[in-house]
């Protein structure tokens, strides 16, 4: 069973797919507290992918609590973690 959507098993759920792409920041934010891969896409040497929450205010921060300033365009869930 899907345990996103609770239909059908893993392997035919297409939500699971859906929730794997990469989402614009303007289009829609992760939950507030919750981990997810952000990316930055600026020519300078922020650009690439950093893991962190955001808080209230929007301020992305890093796994161990530390502020990332950088000008995050999109971002995606994390995977699962291995068995």
């Amino acid at each position: 069973m899907c345990i996103h959507c609770e239909t059908g098993e893993d392997s035919s759920c297409q939500c699971q797919e859906a929730e794997r792409r990469w989402i614009k920041v303007d289009e829609r934010l992760p939950e507030e507290g919750v981990e997810v891969l952000w990316w930055c896409s600026s020519d300078d040497q922020d650009r690439g992918a950093y893991v962190g929450k955001r808080d209230r205010s929007l301020i992305v921060w890093g796994s161990h609590e530390w502020f990332i300033d950088a000008d995050f365009t999109h971002w995606m869930p994390l995977p699962e973690e291995p068995e």
